[in-house]
């Protein structure tokens, strides 16, 4: 069947791993529910797409489940009112394709009653739905929930619990399953017409939306619903965000012989120009540790930075380690080795020289020089002459050396890159955050508040609580509100201070802050200002 040789060519990180549990799950279910005892939940919605397939690779890998009609499965669609025409349409082409058009159409708005009626009608005992970690309705569910006390007496068997949102759009991607429209006008998360809208997590300059796995912050999955005034949108590209992941060599780290400063100059730089850090990495000099975590880390992120790794020495393996992640050769740059032997001349020019020209054997490897060197270094040491130590890029990874000055030195050029690598070219928008500092210590006192103020927020603002100490004000806990929309974040700061619990004690609110440990200039006159109604 094309759906698993197409997983199984993918080298996409996990998703052999999650497809083949979830065939499992399916099978373990049809297995003890019998042929015609286990039906399909099916919304048209990306999640129950997957299991879909999942179902019907299940059916095809052990055919003596199937009931032979259709799917091979009894399956079902509930109607709603408010659902989506393209819903409708999509769930007719799946209809004629797929199920023969065997699929139940259930028009009741009454879901316990019509689970009822369906237990009653079909016989079947066992329901698979595509429901992931992080749905509502998700609170307290495994592969295998039985259904709630007082409804009929049903299995819900989840396939894909366990699925995150980038393996949800990597298996329809991968195997190139058609699914809704929706989809790819800017739609992550679907729900009825009324309460849902394009996840502005993916508006562009030009007012569009891009596709739904485009969504680099998993979190913003559910952005688009429940709040449908997002469809009038902020200004345009400010909630868009991209997400890189960080990968530090260096024995020196590990071993506590170096304090490492670049990660949080990198994680402050990055957040400063709109983009978010998914994940920290640090390796040892070992080339199969670095290629394992670049494989990984390519697929997952839309830029991976590099740091450490790239001298002459015979410690320096990030190349080496980068080249076996791609699954590529390491060969030398000719620019790079042109560059190099410009720089080093006869007796001056050796092996170690050489070694720190070699890179990937790929053609999506380019240079990056500094900003005002494109045509030459200006003065010193390599007057008139190419830099020999331009950013390398290798497909998205960018390579940056581990001495932080000259991290440091190249960051400009890291953002020039990062900016021209977002759809037209232009800077993303700004986090804006909110800090509270309270006298209390005690994170159990603010903790129901903030679930409360962030379920109310939703998915554009993230709420954080951090205890501290040795503060000058005396502060036990500095509570943070977070997002790129400037309104969401203040919306959300005004009803945690009205949600808070009098005693805490809230010593001052300052907005734009860039450490949370200690107090911002000007955070005891902001809080000054709002007493005095300012």
């Amino acid at each position: 069947m094309d759906i698993v040789e197409r997983v199984q060519r993918s080298d996409y990180p996990h998703l052999q791993e999650k497809f083949d549990h979830a065939v499992s799950v399916v099978e373990r279910a049809l297995s003890l529910y019998g042929r015609g005892g286990v039906a399909l939940s099916f919304n048209g919605g990306k999640d129950s797409t997957v299991l879909l397939h999942i179902t019907r690779a299940t059916l095809a890998l052990h055919p003596h489940l199937s009931t032979g009609e259709g799917l091979g499965l009894p399956a079902m669609f509930f109607a709603r009112d408010d659902d989506f025409p393209e819903i409708r349409d999509f769930v007719d082409e799946v209809d004629k394709s797929v199920c023969d058009g065997r699929l139940l159409r259930i028009n009741n708005s009454d879901y316990k009653a019509a689970m009822t009626d369906l237990v009653a009608d079909t016989g079947c005992t066992a329901f698979l739905i595509g429901t992931r970690r992080g749905d509502p309705n998700a609170k307290g569910q495994e592969h295998f929930s039985p259904s709630t006390p007082g409804w009929a007496n049903f299995m819900r068997v989840n396939p894909i619990l366990d699925w995150s949102y980038s393996e949800v759009w990597a298996f329809l991607r991968e195997t190139q399953a058609p699914y809704c429209s929706l989809y790819d006008r800017g739609y992550t998360s679907i729900g009825g017409v009324h309460n849902t809208a394009p996840n502005n997590a993916l508006l562009t300059q030009d007012g569009k939306h891009l596709p739904a796995f485009e969504l680099a912050d998993q979190r913003m999955e559910r952005a688009g619903r429940g709040n449908t005034r997002h469809s009038a949108g902020p200004t345009p590209r400010a909630g868009l965000t991209r997400v890189a992941g960080l990968l530090i060599v260096g024995d020196e780290l590990l071993s506590a012989k170096v304090q490492d400063t670049n990660i949080s100059f990198m994680c402050a730089g990055l957040r400063r120009i709109g983009w978010r850090v998914g994940r920290v990495c640090i390796v040892p000099d070992d080339a199969e540790d670095i290629a394992a975590v670049v494989a990984e880390m390519s697929k997952l992120y839309d830029i991976v930075i590099t740091s450490g790794g790239i001298g002459p020495t015979l410690d320096d393996k990030t190349m080496e380690g980068i080249s076996a992640g791609l699954g590529r050769q390491l060969v030398s740059h000719d620019e790079l080795d042109k560059r190099m032997r410009a720089a080093w001349t006869g007796d001056d020019l050796t092996n170690a020289h050489l070694k720190m020209t070699n890179v990937p054997e790929d053609e999506d490897v380019l240079l990056h020089d500094l900003p005002g060197e494109e045509d030459g270094i200006k003065d010193g040491k390599f007057a008139g002459k190419m830099n020999p130590f331009p950013l390398v890029q290798c497909r998205n990874i960018l390579v940056l050396p581990g001495v932080p000055s000259l991290l440091r030195k190249k960051w400009a050029t890291v953002e020039r890159v990062l900016i021209k690598s977002v759809p037209g070219g232009l800077p993303l928008g700004r986090f804006h955050n909110a800090a509270v500092r309270l006298r209390c210590g005690d994170e159990t006192r603010v903790a129901p508040t903030l679930e409360d103020v962030q379920r109310r927020a939703g998915a554009e603002v993230s709420i954080g609580s951090y205890p501290v100490s040795g503060q000058e004000d005396g502060a036990g806990i500095v509570l943070s509100v977070e997002g790129k929309s400037l309104e969401s974040v203040q919306e959300a700061k005004t009803d945690l201070l009205a949600s808070l619990p009098e005693d805490v004690g809230v010593l001052a609110v300052c907005d734009d802050v860039e450490e949370l440990g200690s107090p911002a200039v000007g955070a005891r006159e902001s809080l000054e200002r709002q007493d005095n109604g300012a």
